[in-house]
């Protein structure tokens, strides 16, 4: 004897799949707005410049995917209608979330990057270089055990 038995029949179970589906949209259609707000908000507040744009960077590629994608598309779906050929093309526009973000950040974060690759290469040479012994593979090669010994 199990602790709940529910007894649902398939197009009870179908309701609630579709209840589900919407919420999904809906979920993600209240957050990413709200992460739009949000960023706009920060693009209004902050005062470094630097910042403020690459802001504005990304909350353009939010606005451009978000916004139209959840008018066209969530909102028909959500009124239990299909949407419109325009709302199904409205998919696209997110393409723009990925693209902005990637060039905000390229565009203003590439000097930290640069810093970091240069870095990561410093180590990477004295690791390769001055501790041979550490890595297995390079204990096989001749000329670095000729060069131990």
């Amino acid at each position: 004897m199990t602790i709940f038995q529910a007894k649902l029949g398939d197009a009870e179970i179908l309701k609630y799949q579709g209840i589900l589906e919407k919420g999904e949209l809906v979920q993600l259609a209240v957050y990413s707005l709200l992460a739009f707000f949000i960023i706009i908000y920060d693009v209004v507040v902050t005062r470094n410049l630097y910042i403020k744009n690459q802001l504005k960077w990304i909350a353009g590629g939010l606005g451009l995917g978000v916004l139209p994608f959840s008018i066209f598309y969530i909102i028909p779906f959500f009124r239990n209608s299909l949407p419109s050929t325009s709302g199904q093309l409205s998919v696209l526009f997110q393409i723009f979330l990925p693209v902005t973000l990637a060039y905000s950040i390229s565009r203003y974060r590439l000097m930290d990057f640069e810093v970091l690759v240069k870095k990561r290469s410093d180590s990477h040479n004295f690791i390769y270089s001055d501790c041979p012994g550490l890595f297995p593979g390079q204990l096989s090669n001749p000329a670095i055990l000729r060069k131990q010994t």
